[in-house]
């Protein structure tokens, strides 16, 4: 098993007192690492995160201070894995909250661990992007031609954070 770290560019939006929603993780776009992930690939491994707690970080932090909130819902739809958050009511989940709200921040990241990562080529990713009806960017088409890290299973989802600058490993 390899360990991932994903970021999605997808904004979050501050709705409701304490609380937001976003995804976590984008399907079939390759990311910055060269990765795609299929639909379903976090069915298991995130209902075991959040049946262990469901911490939300700030910034990848592992450090008690940089929990800012907890998973209340994370489901899959055909664009990727959205989770919804509450804010903790410390003063970093405030933080960080009224960040959310000022959309200066307004991405998320995921790391996780993948079993059974396989490496695709080009062809392999058209016929992919042809199936699930996905439409890939000229940036997408041009990351294509270098191939791609299928993760088609998510073994362990190891945290979900708000971030500024998605963090690469």
């Amino acid at each position: 098993m390899e360990k991932y770290e994903k970021a999605t560019a997808a904004a979050v939006n501050a709705s409701g007192p304490g609380a937001f929603r976003g995804y976590a993780a984008r399907f079939l776009n390759i990311d910055r690492q060269g990765d795609i992930i299929l639909p379903g690939a976090f069915n298991g491994a995130i209902k075991e995160f959040m049946a262990d707690g469901g911490m939300v970080l700030a910034d990848h932090q592992n450090k008690t201070s940089a929990v800012i909130g907890t998973l209340i819902d994370a489901t899959e739809d055909k664009n990727g894995l959205i989770v919804d958050v509450t804010f903790s009511a410390t003063k970093s989940g405030q933080e960080v909250r009224q960040l959310v709200k000022e959309k200066a921040v307004r991405k998320m990241s995921i790391a996780f661990m993948a079993k059974k990562p396989t490496r695709i080529p080009d062809a392999q990713i058209r016929e992919l992007w042809a199936k699930y009806g996905y439409i890939p960017s000229e940036s997408q088409k041009k990351l294509a031609r270098n191939g791609a890290n299928l993760i088609s299973e998510v073994a362990e989802v190891l945290e979900v954070s708000i971030v500024p600058i998605p963090r690469l490993s």
